[in-house]
């Protein structure tokens, strides 16, 4: 691994646009070409194909602790000028001068904040009002608020249940909002909550119907590459109905036809390549995960490697591929690939680099996984399992100092939990949200 200064640097060059507002370069994850777009279309007025990964505000304080620590602002405005990129004080300037917020520039500027994870910036300006009625000519505009309202709200919940926040949200916008793509999105999030949260079959099996019927509606007002897209992703979500019931061929059967869809969708320009590439990207993250489903670990390596060909940047890919080699048992790969994720995170490089240690410790490396574990503790100095790990390697080791440091640092913490036993996936690590 390199140095953390040349990790810094790297790391600011991929997600530059969360940090100074500049221009994304090409390889950087699919989230962080939507976070572009969103910036451009407020700034310029520009028009781009709906991107959907949009991140928490986690994402955001994982990125911009120290050593970017001076990116850590609750306002974009409150950014140091000298931080700043031309087109950050572009921007600044024209969100101190919007007006209101019920207008095309409002939504842009309210997608833009969401895109950066400045979602509470979003709820405060944008009332709970906008769900009273989505009638009028303004109609449209509404629906798109409430959704980034009700987005931002979700958002803020999965980092903290305790925030307000109620998929009834979406369900006003299904129901009552005209056509447009915000009410095929709220619809979308029905059936995909009612599964991933409820785990409610009945509920998804009507919602899913439900979202048939909106997206046929959609073509009429949509264009055809985008009509494709959402049905691909249909078929995406869909998946949750037999899965929920065991129904292995009734899972592959909707995986496929979303697969297939994303496929060949066809692209009339490069910013249209780019949303159909983005729309396959979960498709073959799906498909990993039915194979690990169904048992096949050689087919779920398959996808995943795919998965990485398309954004090798993104480390959600390679700490999906360590978890694949875990599962086969190979722990030398597993910890080269949690060390890629590492270098690339956010999320979860903590995760990642305690992974990395346990995999070391297996492999005979006590050394390698100690520094792993403490680097780990580093990033997140609440993470209980890395110290004990420490606590214990330094006990073998003869490391008396730092073995008394570590139980006296777990002392002082509250709530610890048992040491973790053996290498296992760590598939309960914070993902980026993935729609």
């Amino acid at each position: 691994m390199e140095s953390e200064n040349s990790a810094t640097v790297f790391r600011q060059r991929i997600y530059r646009p969360y940090l100074d507002l500049g221009n994304a370069i090409p390889e950087a994850p699919f989230h962080v070409i939507g976070l572009d777009w969103a910036i451009d279309s407020f700034v310029n007025g520009r028009q781009y194909p709906a991107i959907q990964a949009s991140g928490n505000e986690s994402f955001r304080d994982e990125l911009t602790a120290p050593p970017l620590g001076n990116y850590a602002v609750d306002d974009i405005a409150d950014l140091d000028p000298s931080l700043r990129s031309a087109r950050c004080e572009i921007f600044v300037d024209r969100m101190k001068a919007v007006v209101g917020i019920q207008h095309t520039e409002g939504a842009a500027l309210c997608q833009a904040l969401s895109k950066l994870c400045f979602h509470r910036e979003v709820v405060s300006r944008v009332p709970d009002s906008m769900f009273d009625d989505f009638n009028g000519a303004d109609g449209v505009i509404k629906a798109e608020l409430a959704y980034l309202r009700a987005s931002s709200l979700f958002a803020l919940w999965q980092d903290d249940p305790n925030v307000g926040y109620e998929l009834s949200l979406f369900e006003a916008i299904a129901e009552n909002a005209p056509m447009c793509r915000a009410k095929v999105d709220a619809t979308y999030q029905m059936v995909n909550q009612s599964a991933k949260i409820r785990g409610d079959l009945a509920r998804c099996t009507v919602w899913q119907e439900k979202h048939r019927t909106v997206l046929e509606d959609y073509a009429h007002i949509c264009e055809e590459p985008e009509h494709i897209r959402l049905r691909s992703r249909y078929h995406r979500v869909g998946g949750f109905l037999p899965q929920m019931v065991g129904d292995q061929a009734g899972v592959a059967d909707e995986m496929g036809a979303a697969e297939d869809l994303a496929r060949n969708c066809p692209s009339p320009g490069p910013n249209e390549e780019i949303a159909r590439l983005e729309m396959l990207f979960p498709c073959l993250e799906s498909r990993m995960q039915e194979a690990i489903w169904i048992g096949d670990l050689d087919l779920a390596l398959m996808r995943i490697d795919e998965y990485i060909g398309m954004k090798e940047l993104d480390p959600r890919g390679w700490m999906h591929r360590a978890n694949i080699h875990l599962r086969r048992d190979d722990l030398a790969s597993a910890a080269s690939d949690f060390a890629a994720a590492a270098y690339l995170a956010p999320p979860s490089r903590s995760i990642a680099l305690f992974m990395r240690g346990q995999c070391l410790a297996e492999l005979g490396d006590p050394e390698g996984a100690l520094n792993s574990f403490s680097a780990a503790l580093d990033d997140d100095p609440l993470a209980i399992s890395a110290l004990e790990a420490i606590q214990d390697l330094a006990t073998s080791l003869g490391k008396r100092e730092m073995a008394i440091w570590a139980q006296c640092r777990l002392n002082d913490l509250v709530g610890t939990t048992g040491p973790q036993e053996g290498v296992q996936p760590s598939e309960a690590y914070k993902e980026f949200p993935r729609p």
